[in-house]
């Protein structure tokens, strides 16, 4: 944990939580905004029926719990959904470099819809973007809808975190 940067030493004292910042969210988003785009696009390029299926079951969890406003359900079926983008991407490389940035982004993932629920309607409209343009094989609009829907969820929360 302390390699993926949720964890800081500090000497005698031992292991501390990292703490939450804005700076730290800003240094995570700004790497984790064009991998994800690329996750992405290689995920149409490569896509599988099945793995199609996968994520239109995950998008249907996403958006139940997101109609019933479930935080919880709502995070973990939205990670679900990410990590299968990264595996049907089929890039080991991709997926290392994602795997440790997913982990600091997920903390301020979930922050960010138990302060701002409505960010549930922003991801899972995206996501049904991402889902089409991923099944049509439209590797640009998988791509810059990823990217776009990134962005603005992190420019939505970055001022809620303060150095």
């Amino acid at each position: 944990m302390e390699s993926d940067g949720l964890l800081t030493r500090e000497g005698a004292k031992g292991l501390n939580v990292a703490p939450i910042s804005q700076r730290d969210l800003d240094e995570v988003y700004v790497c984790r905004i064009p991998l994800e785009g690329i996750a992405a696009a290689e995920a149409a390029m490569r896509r599988s029926t099945e793995s199609i299926k996968v994520l239109g079951r995950i998008y249907d969890q996403m958006l139940k719990a997101q109609q019933a406003r479930e935080v919880r359900d709502y995070f973990l079926a939205n990670v679900a959904f990410t990590d299968t983008i990264h595996a049907t991407a089929m890039n080991a490389t991709l997926v290392r470099l994602l795997d440790g940035l997913s982990k600091q982004a997920q903390r301020y993932r979930y922050a960010a819809y138990r302060t701002f629920p409505h960010l549930m309607d922003l991801s899972v409209e995206g996501s049904r973007k991402i889902v089409d343009a991923i099944a049509a094989k439209d590797a640009t609009q998988a791509r810059a809808v990823t990217e776009a829907l990134i962005e603005r969820s992190w420019l939505t929360i970055r001022d809620c975190f303060h150095d």
